[in-house]
């Protein structure tokens, strides 16, 4: 897919672009793309490389069943968040 050659534009207009780009991605997985029990989130630190929006598995209740329906890898936590 072409993109717009960032290069050649200032760093401010950039970051911009790349926040509200990283926010919407973010708010689309939450709005139904996930399944239930996960959440994601732009700029949160995992640890390992830096990615512009994570999915998190929120806690099961007690006495519900997990997620299912997609297959999700959960990456190793490596540092408080």
């Amino acid at each position: 897919m072409p993109i717009h050659d960032w290069t050649l534009v200032r760093a401010n207009r950039f970051h911009h672009f790349h926040q509200d780009w990283t926010v919407e991605i973010a708010r689309s997985l939450n709005r139904g793309l996930l399944p239930d029990g996960y959440l994601a989130m732009a700029e949160r630190i995992t640890g390992g490389p830096e990615a512009d929006v994570v999915t998190l598995s929120l806690p099961v209740k007690p006495g519900t069943l997990g997620p299912a329906g997609i297959a999700i890898a959960d990456a190793r936590r490596t540092c408080a968040t």
